[in-house]
């Protein structure tokens, strides 16, 4: 799947069981650079089940250490694709 966003931020998803696995990853686009630092809302949202590990190759990335999320800035168009309990992110 191609996706294009100037950022995105991928998140696990919180479940009642925080050491169940596998996790459901969240990947949303936004139309700023840095929107943990704004209010800025995403403008589209991705979800998948079953995933124990995201790579992600191609581009530099920021860990939010507050909100254990990792932002890419500068996105551009990306290629998403799940393969068993990977998520792959390529630039």
């Amino acid at each position: 799947m191609k996706i294009s966003a100037t950022s995105i931020m991928i998140s696990r998803r919180k479940t009642s069981d925080a050491a169940e696995l596998p996790y459901v990853v969240d990947v949303k686009l936004f139309e700023v650079n840095d929107p943990q630092k704004s209010t800025a809302l995403p403008f589209q949202s991705h979800e998948w089940n079953g995933i124990e590990e995201v790579v992600i190759t191609g581009t530099a990335l920021s860990y939010c250490i507050r909100g254990n999320d990792i932002v890419i800035n500068d996105a551009g168009t990306l290629d998403v694709s799940k393969r068993g309990v990977l998520l792959v992110i390529k630039k």
